[in-house]
């Protein structure tokens, strides 16, 4: 399966919010989050600062925090929100059937879900 939305939010051009596997290891480290806690950390302002700055890293290298701060003043939280969410949820699709993938094991791991 091949999923080619994107998420974009407008800050001072359209960026991509993109939840990459590299920025997935900098964030999980970052927070000391596990994958299944992905969806809630956006509900603490903090890491979801950290998610979309890690995002947004991902196609701008050299943004810093602190420019990555001045460009999310130019929205309201509730849109930071919905893109971040919406950028998760991308890259963590739900299965035909309805299951989670954030909940099911690995394919291949011999756990029974």
């Amino acid at each position: 399966m091949e999923n080619n939305e994107i998420v974009t939010l407008e800050l001072d051009y359209p960026r991509e919010l993109r939840l990459t596997h590299k920025a997935l290891k900098r964030i999980c480290s970052r927070l000391k989050l596990r994958m299944t806690d992905l969806e809630k950390a956006v509900d603490d302002y903090e890491k979801l600062t950290v998610l979309v700055f890690e995002m947004l890293r991902t196609s701008d290298p050299g943004l810093t925090e602190k420019a990555c701060d001045d460009l999310l003043d130019l929205r309201l939280p509730g849109e930071i929100l919905e893109a971040a969410s919406r950028a998760i949820a991308v890259a963590f699709p739900q299965a035909e059937d309805g299951a989670d993938p954030m909940m099911s094991p690995a394919p291949g791991t011999g756990i029974d879900s």
